[in-house]
């Protein structure tokens, strides 16, 4: 699976205040506890529960509010897999305890994992985060860079606790603490210690334009919930009440209404999204811009967007992204290319400066480029170069054809002159006969596109305007180069993640899916179908749409491997929601794929078998949390057996076969089970006699 791109490392403490680092003081594991034992493994009981803990869905939203109440936030921070984390998301943010000390703050959950393929339904509502509630997964997502950039110090951590003032300062920051007593303590100070006395809450009943002013997420679903169940007399009022609190119309109420089915309230609500200051407004203007509108209200919504990025500056890169996807280009003509590439015409190569790119390109020659040695460096650097001077001479001769202008632009490219090859490719781009299926060309085209993106990227992480043409001409390069003899997968992903980068994630689906019918055995393909399936039609959709591929006569050899891939991803999926009979279920067809793969080809096997450990270890995880702990302990033992290599190898939620192992042994030593606790402890022992490392805290849970 991916990496994360959050690399929460362990618990720690830091602290700003004298009088709270008092209460930090002796904050190691006692004696004899392991930490296993301390932050032991919620069970399927208590990720049952609901979390009691009310999120704020967006940092203004909690600013809000803080100001409002004059309550400090609370800034909390998870990371998935991680120990410490797992027992506050499944155990202390659903205790009552927990929640009636937090109740004393207004509380942020920041957390880089998606747990719900979706934030919201066709229908606009929202889906709450199963591990966090309340929130959605996309506001927790949005929640980490935001506090990042805030609070927390270039040091991605969790879990972690922090106290914001109501002018912006930090009181404490709470991580790297290895027991529960310390942070409890720290945060129940913070308060006991604050001057700052919080204002009574407003008693009685509220209006309905108090309500839907509030900042306050209670509020929020109170009014969301009205909606739902009232007339549309109700509804009326409520977006009545909306239009009332001008830019800061609720932006989830909005979406509401804009996707319900009574075109007069959409209407309303669409010219109130214009107006919006809300930031969470950015992402419901670009999910309506990937759908029907007319011509006016789109370019209305774009014309918000625009007047967003002052805000989010990512806003202005969707405003281009969709002037950029509706646009054409005359650079190239693709019906033409359509009709060229079918009959595949290639030029063959006749000049002097193709023939000494030709020999520039030879593996041996790349290959030296990247030598070490200066020497080596240096003859195929000067071959580059000899085909270089040659293709500008022959450019000079006569600029209006494209393979002079093609050796340029490759010559350039390898030697790293990213400027000039992208110049020398857009001319042989607009110079190339539709159709031309050689090496010369495919390469020029895909210089041309790389330029483009690359070009787009930079402009956006500087928040710098660029031109939509641009992306008009990435997309008609990559509409030739994935019907050409030479693609490979690789084109198609470097498409897809630039799109999905863009927020364009419709077209990127298109571009992905006509991708693999192509390119079938693409690890890289199907890695990102799989979580498109998952965004597009929920965990459940994952599995049938492998079987349904499978059935098919010209299915790929080795499709019954990515089937087992897409059993895993969807126990995993499952997981997270607390499905854990239906994951066991989707790890054990994942075994039954990955042991048919290997039975149909044999050199799968050693690469079966790590997944096949995965596999295994979740299985017995899910029947500790389930309480059968025997289960627990055979499946472990199994997953060692079968590849003793792999047991240090993460899954996709951060968990390896060692660190279950390691829960079940805590659990067995809970309950006294000497006996089976020593056959636990024997087979990690063997573990280590084997290599020293499979024994080791993974990287992020290290820097303690």
């Amino acid at each position: 699976m991916r990496a994360p791109s959050f690399f929460a490392l362990a618990l720690a403490v830091s602290t700003f205040m004298p009088t709270v680092a008092a209460a930090q003081q002796g904050n190691g594991l006692p004696e004899g506890v392991t930490r296993e034992q301390m932050w032991f493994a919620p069970s399927a009981a208590d990720w049952a529960k609901p979390c009691l803990v009310p999120w704020q869905r967006t940092w203004a939203d909690a600013i809000d509010l803080s100001q409002q109440t004059k309550k400090a936030i609370l800034v909390c921070v998870n990371m998935d897999g991680e120990i410490a984390s797992e027992h506050w998301a499944g155990i202390r943010y659903r205790t009552p305890e927990i929640a009636a000390l937090f109740d004393q703050y207004v509380c942020v959950i920041a957390s880089t994992y998606r747990h719900n393929p979706s934030d919201y339904d066709s229908d606009g509502n929202r889906v709450p985060c199963p591990r966090f509630g309340t929130v959605t997964c996309g506001e927790h997502i949005w929640m980490e860079p935001t506090v990042f950039g805030k609070f927390l110090d270039d040091t991605r951590v969790a879990p972690r606790h922090i106290m914001v003032e109501l002018d912006g300062t930090e009181t404490y920051d709470l991580f790297y603490a290895n027991d529960i007593q310390t942070i409890v303590e720290t945060v129940t100070l913070g308060i006991a210690e604050r001057e700052i006395q919080p204002e009574e809450p407003p008693t009685g009943d509220r209006t309905l334009a108090e309500l839907v002013a509030s900042p306050n997420a209670v509020d929020r679903a109170r009014v969301e919930e009205n909606w739902q169940s009232g007339d549309r007399q109700t509804r009326f009022e409520i977006l009545t009440a909306a239009q009332a609190t001008g830019a800061k119309a609720p932006v989830d109420l909005l979406r509401k209404a804009a996707f319900g089915f009574d075109g007069e309230l959409s209407d309303q609500a669409l010219d109130l999204l214009a107006q919006s200051g809300d930031d969470k407004a950015v992402g419901l203007i670009n999910d309506l811009l990937h759908g029907p509108l007319e011509p006016a209200r789109r370019e209305q919504l774009l014309t918000a967007l625009e007047r967003l990025s002052e805000q989010v500056p990512v806003a202005k890169r969707l405003v281009n992204v969709h002037r950029g996807l509706q646009g054409g280009t005359a650079l190239l003509d693709l019906d033409a290319w359509n009709k060229g590439l079918s009959q595949g015409v290639t030029a063959s190569i006749s000049s002097e400066a193709s023939m000494l790119l030709a020999d520039a390109v030879l593996p041996e020659n790349l290959a030296a480029l990247q030598s070490t040695n200066p020497r080596v460096r240096k003859v195929a650097v000067e071959q580059f170069r000899l085909a270089l001077v040659a293709g500008q001479a022959e450019v000079n001769a006569d600029a209006t054809v494209w393979m002079p202008h093609a050796v340029v632009a490759i010559a350039n490219n390898y030697l790293g002159e990213s400027a000039t090859a992208l110049a020398a490719a857009q001319r042989a781009v607009s110079l190339l006969p539709p159709g031309e299926t050689s090496w010369n060309a495919f390469a020029v085209l895909s210089i041309f596109a790389d330029g483009r993106r690359t070009a787009i990227r930079k402009a956006a992480d500087a928040h710098s305007p660029w031109p939509p043409a641009w992306l008009s001409e990435e997309q008609s390069a990559f509409a030739v180069l994935s019907k050409h003899p030479l693609a490979t997968a690789t084109e198609v992903m470097r498409h897809y993640d630039f799109l999905v980068s863009l927020g364009a994630v419709a077209p990127a689906s298109r571009a992905l899916q006509q991708g693999l019918q192509r390119h079938e055995n693409s690890a890289g393909l199907h890695e990102r179908f799989r979580l498109l399936l998952v965004a597009e039609n929920g965990v459940d959709g994952v599995e049938p749409a492998y079987e349904s591929w499978l059935q098919r006569a010209d299915a790929a050899q080795y499709l019954r491997w990515f089937a087992g891939q897409a059993s895993l991803f969807t126990a995993e999926q499952l997981r997270k929601v607390n499905r854990l009979q239906d994951a066991d279920g989707a790890y054990q067809r994942a075994l039954h794929h990955f042991a048919a793969q290997t039975a149909a080809a044999p050199e799968t096997a050693a690469n079966s078998a790590t997944f096949e450990v995965l596999a295994m270890a979740g299985r017995a995880r899910i029947a500790l949390e389930t309480g059968n702990t025997n289960a627990a302990l055979t499946l472990i033992l199994a997953a060692f057996e079968h590849q003793p290599e792999a047991a240090a190898t993460l899954d996709g939620q951060n968990v390896s076969a060692v660190g279950v192992a390691k829960k079940i042994l805590a659990a067995l030593q809970e309950a006294e089970d000497a006996e089976r606790a020593q056959e636990l402890q024997d087979a990690l022992d063997a573990l280590s006699d084997l290599d020293t490392g499979l024994l080791e805290l993974p990287e992020f849970e290290r820097m303690r």
